[in-house]
């Protein structure tokens, strides 16, 4: 017998792990109420739920396999005959047909069985059991993790499991062959496909926008439950010195270049000088549109200091409006009246659409990358890397993460003929998934700005020493 907590690790694998190991054990979780799960070679055979909702008669109500008008005489039939199969007892009872009647023993089985997953505190035993002969029907445990995460999870626990899979991952070469298991729907389809060539969270929202935020979380959670995802290893990612990254070119001239911000001085070569461009793109050096990222100052921290975060009941971080000074007593620091658009800026209406507002040219997102490649090199912050405000709340910088894995993913870097030969563009968008994983976790936020905020007072004081 195996015992544990629920909150150990995502429920999604425990029971993922119990179905690809096809075992053949009773699952029992004791909360405030009991739920059970009977697994037989690794399926789903028997599923008990207290819920008033998962009874036979409201899930074959809420289905559409009886009418309102049958119900009483449905409970009638079922009070008499307590030891009988209850889906048997309905169907003679309603007069459903053989097929019929399975389906809703299936969507019966499926209902309870996901019902566990809004279970947030509890404690759970796992006893291996005898086979049970002539079970009538059996569900996929695949299509119960992805119903428990698609309608009971805890958005809590649901970036919980997402956080332990990993930032970014691909479809396990095989895997296509289990999909079918997990009873995604026409709507889910487009990001399996998505999902053949690595990619990310943040990614499959942004080029599906068409799709619930929560379809698609589902979808990752289930596949990574069921070991369908390789999980991308991001350590091995790195920023090449030498520049591989191009467009195809045709061969020359080269076209001319545009006019830097500002005149060049005598400086050791740029990394980026060999980028070869598409005959008439503006090279690297174009002219950047949007506010260049910065290193943190003491003076900044100072300002971030005085408009500290709180979280409400939903522990989403929000800004005291009233908190923030327009200018520093006794300096000439003061904030602006509107602030300056980011190239990264996206509106927020909440809207699905699949144009994008802000779509960046091949030399605006090179000079992008080369941007952002220089900040990680001299070690900027994380907010400076998502190209926000020091301190700016979730909402904003979830936006800004949206719109750099559009402009820096592989399937936008092939509309525009970039080639990421030696992975820059890709080691940059796993630095950006840490610093959106960082900034966008409570905790982990509040232990890196204090990070922050000791660096910049150790940087004031040494700059105090007499030399």
């Amino acid at each position: 017998m195996h015992r544990g907590s629920i909150g150990d690790q995502p429920w999604g694998w425990t029971l993922g792990a119990l179905g690809l190991a096809e075992r053949t054990a009773e699952v029992v979780l004791r909360a405030d109420k009991v739920h059970r799960i009977t697994f037989e070679r690794g399926l789903v055979i028997a599923a008990s739920s207290p819920m008033a909702a998962d009874s036979v008669t409201r899930v074959a109500l809420t289905n559409h396999f009886i009418a309102s008008i049958q119900v009483n005489e449905i409970k009638r039939c079922l009070a008499i005959a307590p030891s009988l199969d209850e889906v048997d007892v309905l169907a003679v009872a309603a007069h459903l047909d053989p097929e019929t009647k399975q389906k809703l023993r299936i969507r019966l089985l499926t209902q309870r069985a996901a019902r566990t997953f809004a279970v947030d505190r509890g404690d759970f035993e796992i006893e291996d059991c005898s086979p049970t002969p002539g079970a009538p029907a059996s569900v996929d445990i695949r299509a119960v993790i992805f119903a428990g995460a698609r309608m009971n999870l805890s958005e809590d626990r649901l970036r919980f499991g997402l956080r332990k899979f990993g930032s970014r991952f691909v479809l396990k070469r095989g895997a296509a062959e289990t999909l079918g298991h997990f009873q995604f729907t026409p709507k889910e389809q487009p990001l399996l496909e998505t999902l053949r060539s690595p990619t990310s969270l943040a990614e499959l929202e942004a080029s599906h926008r068409e799709i619930d935020p929560r379809a698609v979380q589902s979808v990752v959670y289930s596949l990574a439950s069921c070991n369908a995802l390789t999980e991308l290893d991001l350590s091995s990612v790195n920023v090449p010195i030498e520049s591989d990254l191009a467009i195809p070119s045709a061969p020359p001239p080269r076209a001319a270049s545009v006019r830097s911000m500002q005149p060049r001085e005598t400086s050791p070569p740029d990394p980026f000088d060999d980028l070869e461009m598409a005959q008439g793109t503006p090279g690297p050096d174009a002219v950047f549109e949007g506010p260049l990222t910065r290193a943190i100052t003491a003076l900044e921290l100072e300002m971030f200091k005085l408009a500290p975060e709180t979280f409400d009941e939903q522990s989403t971080m929000v800004r005291k409006e009233s908190a923030v000074p327009m200018a520093i007593e006794g300096g000439d620091l003061t904030v602006p009246a509107q602030k300056a658009r980011s190239m990264i800026e996206t509106f927020k209406t909440g809207r699905a659409t699949t144009v994008r507002p802000n779509a960046l040219k091949a030399h605006e997102v090179l000079a992008l990358i080369k941007e952002r490649t220089a900040l990680v090199s001299r070690g900027g912050d994380h907010f400076a890397l998502l190209g926000v405000k020091l301190g700016a709340p979730i909402e904003e910088i979830h936006a800004a993460y949206v719109e750099l894995s559009r402009n820096l993913g592989t399937k936008r870097l092939a509309e525009l003929g970039i080639a990421d030969k030696g992975l820059r563009a890709a080691g940059l968008l796993a630095q950006i998934g840490i610093a959106f994983t960082v900034l966008t976790d409570r905790i982990r936020r509040a232990e890196y700005v204090a990070s922050l905020h000791e660096q910049a007072a150790k940087a004031e004081k040494a700059s105090r020493r007499p030399r």
